[in-house]
């Protein structure tokens, strides 16, 4: 996953042939037991594969999962070392 600008945040999935287009938006993943609390551990996003460029491609039936951590990485990290 690269950056679509140098000085950006915002990914480039853009392939050869089309591109990954995200669908709806972030979805929470809660961590269990002891050390998490429920609290939230990572994030979830769906994306989906459409062949051809930008406005003029064709939705495909491959989907793909892109996990990350959230933001809040300092709280992350404590949770992880625990």
């Amino acid at each position: 996953r690269g950056r679509k600008y140098k000085n950006s945040i915002r990914p480039n999935r853009v392939t050869v042939s089309g591109f990954w287009k995200a669908t709806g938006i972030d979805k929470p993943i809660y961590g269990v037991g002891e050390y998490h609390n429920n609290s939230i551990i990572g994030l979830k996003k769906s994306l989906v594969y459409y062949r051809g460029s930008a406005g003029k491609g064709t939705k495909t039936d491959w989907m793909m999962h892109e996990f990350r951590l959230p933001l809040d990485q300092n709280h992350a990290k404590d949770n992880f070392e625990e």
